[in-house]
């Protein structure tokens, strides 16, 4: 065991409940803040204990609230209060000319680590998912053992950040003042990051105009094109078809009305008709679960139905839940890889998160 994991074994009430941490290799302090943004000529020096205190005692809309330290050229970020440093868009841009890592988690256990070296997002993972814990971890490309991850997530994340940046980040660090920044209502709100979108994503673009037509714009007017090509995928894919399919169809980008929820009613009704269908052949085949696929006729019904609640999904009239809902169904009709329909829903699924949270998903 190396001497920094075993300094953060058992350290877990150093930390409060909730933290974002980011560790920044190879970038200014002033660009450090400017990226996080805050005003570098308004930092002050505080502790954080009093970083705590200004952060719950401050309106959630109030902005940002970080305690900050450097080292040589690196830099590390806490914040008591928001995720900010686990922003994909943010990573890439402080680690243009090193790396930066970020971790966090909430009182409600949801944990995030993510890397970025050289401009590029290598990683983002959930430590405790220990199904994709080795690779993930393996691609920090760092000492930590795959071992030692499992043993202690935080010690290893934590070890990982000292790493980076050469700074021990222990009850010590916690007790001294540092360089702190404490929003106020009139603080700069922190612009939007650009859409990112990976190296499969781009592919498609460039090869589909009508993705990239909407990838370019991405705004909340997209969502019901959005969910219309889900709805499109799901039905070329399963061979869904009929007049009702058609106008199901016509209808999701503009009709929200009194014709769009009959429609919606009409098409649910077939949905159910669906499975009931899907689970009369499932007897008839003697099988004991019902699989969606295309080689058995309750499969085949099974994705049919699925279809048939894509496009009921689609035809919700809040847009949001239209294309989150459509997106969903859409990916349980087997979508093919042959004709890009799989690529598609993945790429519009990056698109939808980050029109609907003002985030990217990486």
């Amino acid at each position: 065991m190396s001497e920094v994991f075993s300094a953060y074994v058992n350290i877990r009430d150093t930390f409060p409940e909730q933290v974002c941490i980011t560790w920044i290799r190879g970038a200014a302090t002033r660009d450090v803040v400017r990226g996080f943004g805050c005003d570098y000529s308004r930092l002050t020096e505080l502790t954080w204990n009093e970083v705590c205190e200004e952060a719950y005692g401050l309106d959630e809309h109030a902005g940002t609230i970080i305690l900050l330290a450097s080292h040589g050229d690196s830099t590390v970020v806490v914040e008591p209060v928001g995720f900010r440093g686990s922003g994909s868009t943010l990573l890439r841009e402080l680690s243009a000319a090193g790396e930066a890592l970020s971790i966090h988690w909430t009182v409600n256990h949801d944990v995030g680590i993510s890397y970025a070296a050289r401009g590029k997002l290598v990683t983002a993972f959930d430590p405790l998912d220990v199904e994709e814990l080795d690779s993930s971890a393996a691609s920090l490309n760092l000492t930590l053992a795959s071992e030692q991850w499992r043993e202690d997530w935080m010690a290893a994340a934590l070890t990982a950040g000292e790493e980076i940046s050469g700074i021990r980040l222990d009850q010590a660090w916690f007790d001294e003042p540092h360089l702190g920044f404490v929003a106020t209502t009139d603080s700069t709100a922190p612009r939007r990051p650009a859409l990112f979108l990976d190296d499969d994503a781009r592919g498609l673009i460039a090869r589909d105009p009508r993705i990239a037509a909407v990838a370019s714009a991405p705004t909340r007017d997209r969502l019901p094109e959005i969910a219309l090509i889900a709805a499109e995928m799901a039905v070329r894919t399963t061979g869904l078809r009929g007049e009702l399919i058609d106008e199901a169809l016509e209808l999701i980008p503009e009709e929200r009305g009194v014709r769009a929820g009959r429609v919606r009613g009409k098409v649910g009704s077939l949905a159910n008709r669906l499975l009931v269908q899907a689970r009369e052949a499932l007897e008839e085949e003697g099988a004991t679960s019902l699989v969606p696929g295309h080689d058995t006729e309750s499969g085949r019904l099974l994705l049919q139905h699925n279809a048939a609640r894509t496009l009921v999904s689609a035809l919700n009239s809040n847009p949001e839940d239209a294309a989150y809902h459509a997106l969903n169904w859409a990916g349980k009709t087997h979508l093919s890889h042959e004709n890009d329909d799989f690529e598609r829903a993945h790429a519009l699924s990056l698109i939808n998160y980050y029109i609907q949270h003002g985030e990217n998903a990486l």
